[in-house]
């Protein structure tokens, strides 16, 4: 046992009393190295992703089977990216019609025929997982009949003052926040509530620029517009006589009026027969067709309807 002891003073230790400060030492590193690794592991699993459900506006008829979509998106450093393998639930009116799973480019779809004629409110919700946290988005689920007539509104008609469209960061990248289309008259929203409850579905158009679908949906709702359906379409009179020949292509024949801005809106519209107002002024007809009524304000509007 000489070899493993030593002596101090008349006294012999074992060796490894001279070790064991060492020993303690490196439990100690070791113990702290593994609460750093847990405390990181359990840190990382408890950060979920926030992200953004968006839900696009739906046209369909009562009985006809529709596409219901939603695209769950959290911001890149590029712009938004599409979150696959999240399940989403789709509710209408309130009532849950269907849970599907999100692809890898973050959409989700549902087939779905509602029973019920109207306007229904749409919800996407994407359900909590260990990677996102729950979130929701809404949509318009438009369940119109096909013999009452869609009033077609170019939303510049409805506008107090016009400003430009703010362009999104990256080029043909759709921006998530709504874009300033100026400001509406209140009096145009206020006429519109009026036709849509009463008379009219309401179809609302804006010539193709640096705006989405979804920025018109946020900018309609923001602006406590009446429910109805947003399109965009190409500019000019020949873009809007494709796009009435598109509706028709979809069953939508029966579009019975249209309030816009411009002479090309008239020209398109009269040479279908539809019933067309104009907002501007009276005595300066030159260059509008002949059955182009003109009018120099929204309260104007509804006695030629």
């Amino acid at each position: 046992m000489r070899g493993l002891c030593f002596r101090l003073g008349t006294h012999q230790y074992p060796t490894i009393i001279l070790f064991m400060p060492r020993l303690w030492v490196v439990s100690a590193l070791v113990l702290a190295g593994w609460f750093i690794v847990l405390g990181s592991e359990s840190s990382h699993a408890a950060e979920k992703a926030e992200v953004t459900v968006l839900v696009p506006d739906v046209l369909t008829s009562p009985g006809r089977e529709v596409r219901l979509r939603a695209r769950v998106v959290q911001q890149g450093l590029l712009g938004p990216v599409g979150v696959g393998g999240e399940h989403v639930e789709f509710i209408v009116q309130g009532q849950t019609v269907g849970t599907v799973m999100t692809g890898g480019d973050g959409w989700a779809y549902l087939a779905f025929a509602p029973r019920m004629r109207g306007n229904h409110t749409l919800t996407a919700r994407v359900l909590e997982s260990p990677r996102v946290k729950a979130n929701e988005g809404t949509g318009l689920l438009a369940s119109w009949e096909r013999r009452k007539p869609i009033l077609l509104v170019d939303l510049r008609a409805t506008l107090r003052t016009r400003a430009r469209p703010i362009p999104p960061l990256v080029p043909g990248m759709p921006s998530l926040v709504t874009l300033a289309l100026g400001e509406p008259d209140p009096d145009a929203v206020a006429e519109l509530e009026k036709l849509g409850k009463f008379y009219y579905n309401l179809m609302y158009i804006v010539p193709a620029e640096s705006v989405t679908v979804l920025d018109l949906q946020q900018w309609l709702r923001q602006h406590q517009f009446p429910p109805g359906i947003p399109r965009i379409v190409e500019k000019g009179a020949e873009g809007l006589k494709a796009f009435l020949s598109q509706l028709k292509q979809e069953g939508w024949e029966h579009v019975g009026a249209g309030i816009g801005l411009t002479k090309d809106f008239a020209h398109a519209l009269v040479s279908q027969r539809i019933r067309t107002i104009v907002l501007g002024d009276p005595d300066e007809r030159e260059g509008y067709p002949r059955r182009t009524v003109i009018v120099e304000n929204w309260k104007s509007v509804r006695k030629h309807l």
